[in-house]
């Protein structure tokens, strides 16, 4: 699983709350998919 997020004007490194955009919401949905455990039947 992988996700490309491009964020215009950000420098190299930057943290979670860029002026551009808020990725925390972004950030914890892919933690949601990627790492909590699937109920069985779902995916």
């Amino acid at each position: 699983m992988h996700e490309l997020v491009v964020v215009p004007d950000a420098p190299h490194t930057f943290h979670l709350q860029p002026k551009q955009r808020d990725l925390r919401p972004l950030v914890i949905g892919f933690f949601d998919k990627a790492l909590k455990p699937s109920v069985a039947g779902e995916r």
